[in-house]
């Protein structure tokens, strides 16, 4: 039994001290994390809430970008300098930072559509160093729906007394006054 007892003890020993050789192959904590918010989707000129880091606007919209530096346990934290924002790829949104570079607009491009991408970055170390902090969102912009038919009305005119013919392909016109119906089912 003794034997057993003075076995574990030894196997406990070596335990001990392959953790602690392991703790120095452990990768660091990162110092921080950079999170984004983004407000909901608008019309332009208007405001809004939180939203996912891929996107999806019409190109009739635009988004307001915000982020919240935090530390590895979530905590607020203070980042050197002013964030930046570019636009890492594509040409269906222009980004518009603030002068405080906390947040910014990304508006989308008249008549434009695809895929873009926003990189925010900001220095992470609050002294002389700089330890890049960087988080990318990807806007998809597609062509809005249409909303409304559009109808326009020309001016009064006396009628004449032909009827006019329908063009070729198109079904006779229905008969003003009277309101389609839907056939009742059985």
């Amino acid at each position: 039994m003794r034997a057993v007892v003075r076995e574990l003890a030894g196997v406990r020993c070596e335990f001990h001290e392959l953790r602690e050789l392991l703790k120095h192959f452990r990768p660091k904590k990162p110092k921080g994390r950079l999170d984004l918010s983004f407000g909901l989707v608008r019309t332009k000129n208007t405001k809004g809430n939180d939203m996912p880091t891929t996107l999806e606007l019409t190109n009739e919209q635009e988004i307001d970008l915000t982020i919240a530096p935090k530390t590895a346990k979530g905590k607020l934290a203070k980042v050197d300098g002013v964030p930046s924002w570019t636009l890492q790829s594509g040409s269906s949104v222009t980004i518009t930072p603030s002068a405080d570079g906390k947040t910014a607009t990304a508006r989308t491009v008249d008549d434009g559509e695809g895929e873009s991408v926003i990189l925010a970055e900001a220095d992470a170390d609050l002294g002389a160093g700089f330890e890049p902090l960087d988080e990318t969102i990807t806007i998809r912009v597609s062509v809005p729906k249409a909303a409304s038919l559009g109808i326009t009305v020309g001016d009064p005119r006396l009628k004449s007394d032909e009827e006019p013919a329908p063009a070729e392909g198109d079904a006779p016109a229905a008969v003003v006054g009277k309101p389609r119906t839907k056939a009742k089912k059985r």
